[in-house]
């Protein structure tokens, strides 16, 4: 009867506006981790994101070229101070060092090395001149020697921080497949719990609706008894 319909759907209430709260909470949750996962892996613009870490790869990649190159030229500078002072040679040096100060001081060198060769020709070895110049080149020497250590250590640095940018750029990347897969996961549970939430609050409208009619209904019943009650009780008096 209308009165069990009524019963039923209030029933019905009390457990879609359960749902509805659990669905909720959950859908607050599950919102709350994908902004987070997100944040946690700058998921703003992955396309664009990927794009720039390839850039700078590519850029940190030719940077590193060059600074193997330039660790070479400074080998090609040690062994050369080496060789000298072994075989007691003063002979010019030649390296491409892109360091200004360390530069200038090879030319320096060279040009002492060039006025030296220039003396001997008409000079003995115990000549003053070449005396005063040998000691000079056994000055630079030295400093070359130390700006090469230094410019080598500063290389290294550069290096060491070039390769952990690039592993931490490739990891991202090589990671994308899977962080793509994950994000696509969340999003996919959020709108399931979304299209649950939107199918409960349809529900909940359609069962109002039914506990309406009930409710009409039941007054009807009930004025319709009265009414039926107060014809009977007229006709018996």
């Amino acid at each position: 009867d209308s009165q069990d319909k009524m019963r039923l759907a209030i029933q019905t209430q009390h457990f879609l506006e359960e749902r509805l709260t659990t669905i909720t909470n959950e859908l607050n949750e599950i919102e709350l981790t994908l902004e987070n996962y997100k944040m946690d892996h700058q998921i703003t613009d992955l396309n664009q994101i990927a794009a720039n870490y390839r850039e700078l790869i590519d850029k940190y990649e030719i940077e590193l070229s060059d600074i193997d190159y330039q660790m070479r030229e400074y080998d090609k500078l040690d062994e050369q101070l080496r060789s000298q002072l072994v075989l007691s040679n003063e002979g010019m040096i030649y390296a491409h060092l892109e360091e200004g100060s360390l530069s200038d001081l090879l030319k320096t060198y060279n040009t002492e090395v060039a006025t030296r060769h220039s003396i001997m020709e008409a000079a003995k070895a115990n000549n003053p001149k070449i005396l005063a110049i040998d000691t000079i080149l056994e000055k630079l020497r030295i400093s070359i020697a130390d700006g090469s250590g230094e410019a080598r250590r500063s290389l290294q640095l550069k290096q060491q921080f070039i390769n952990e940018q690039v592993s931490k750029y490739s990891s991202f990347l090589a990671q994308l497949p899977e962080v793509e897969r994950t994000f696509l996961i969340m999003q996919r549970e959020k709108q399931t719990k979304e299209e649950q939430y939107l199918y409960l609050i349809e529900k909940k409208e359609e069962n109002s609706s039914l506990i309406k009619d009930s409710n009409e209904e039941n007054n009807k019943e009930n004025t319709y008894e009265i009414n039926t009650e107060a014809s009977l009780k007229e006709t018996n008096e």
